[in-house]
């Protein structure tokens, strides 16, 4: 299969790292705006550089887009690139968020479904090795019945682009792994304050901590803590969810995974391995299995991490904003 990507920052290389170690696939084209990176890019990779899109879906045959630019709150560069490979019938592989405007998500995914393409998301976290171990014990019912998760995510992001940009930029995928251990989420409620920013007594732009109380579907119900003011160093995020029979902790995106029975005294423990080895793992099996799937032509819903996904994940992140400027819980229709 032949793959190509826009946007050649960092995401953009950790996803070409990913395809090439995929032996069935050739990386044949990378596009950014800025010639001199598509060209250093696409030299590691013997891949031929563009900074036009549309000059590349033309020229090359290609099989799969990964869609790796940025913008406002990370996702404001998507919509453009993905209609274009839309009109020219290539699968897309997406960075998260998936867009910073709800109706341009649902037009992607609309486009992608009308059109028989496949849309994936680039939600690694739920693809690393210890993620995937958790699902089993919860879906195999060793924690027995869900009660509840709670989750905390610390960073020091020094940005200030927008009022919610650490909320979109940074946390679709903390709601997708939510989503993914307890299905489908039917109420928000937000807190948020601001830091000052380092080194002055002026506040900060966007809203930099949050506190999230959850309502999913099943009856649990779940927090989140996320902060862009923390200390990451020794931990940086912390996945907990409890049952009627025990408990689980996912800690550091895959870095280790504990059990916790509610009967009797033995601990399991697993420690995969360092937390950068484990987010590299994480990316290495999100983009195998999304080549993987699209190779063997599996149903559109039936694609794991898929746009419907995308969606579900940025109606939680604009319950959360609604939450918070109109001091109310908001529902989030299924």
């Amino acid at each position: 299969m032949k793959v190509a990507l826009v946007g050649a920052g960092k995401r953009g290389l950790l996803h070409l790292q990913a395809y090439r170690a995929c032996r069935e696939v050739e990386i044949v084209g990378v596009c950014d705006l800025v010639r001199e990176r598509a060209e250093a890019l696409a030299s590691g990779f013997s891949a031929r550089p563009y900074t036009m899109l549309s000059d590349m879906l033309t020229k090359e045959k290609i099989d799969i887009v990964s869609i790796c630019t940025a913008g406002a709150e990370g996702g404001s560069h998507h919509f453009a690139p993905m209609h274009l490979c839309h009109e020219a019938g290539k699968h897309v592989l997406c960075e998260t968020p998936l867009s910073n405007h709800l109706v341009e998500a649902q037009e992607m995914v609309q486009r992608a479904q009308e059109r028989g393409l496949y849309l994936g998301m680039a939600f690694c976290q739920r693809f690393s090795p210890l993620a995937q171990k958790a699902r089993e014990w919860i879906m195999e019912g060793r924690l027995g019945q869900l009660l509840l998760v709670n989750a905390a995510v610390w960073a020091d992001v020094p940005q200030d682009r927008t009022e919610w940009h650490h909320l979109r930029a940074h946390h679709s995928e903390s709601f997708d792994l939510l989503r993914y251990f307890c299905g489908e989420v039917v109420k928000a409620h937000s807190f948020c304050n601001r830091s000052f920013q380092k080194g002055c007594t002026e506040e900060r732009t966007t809203w930099s901590n949050l506190q999230v109380n959850l309502l999913f579907n099943s009856g649990v119900v779940g927090h989140l803590t996320a902060s862009c003011d923390g200390n990451p160093r020794l931990e940086e995020s912390r996945f907990e969810v409890m049952g009627t029979q025990g408990r689980l902790v996912l800690q550091n995106y895959g870095e280790s995974l504990c059990f916790y029975p509610r009967e009797g005294d033995e601990v399991q423990i697993f420690s995969k391995a360092l937390r950068v080895e484990a987010q590299e793992q994480a990316i290495y099996n999100r983009v195998r299995r999304f080549v993987t799937q699209v190779y063997q032509g599996v149903p559109l819903r039936e694609l794991e991490a898929n746009g419907e996904d995308a969606l579900a994940a940025q109606e939680i992140l604009e319950a959360i904003s609604a939450s918070w400027e109109g001091d109310s819980i908001q529902e989030i229709t299924l």
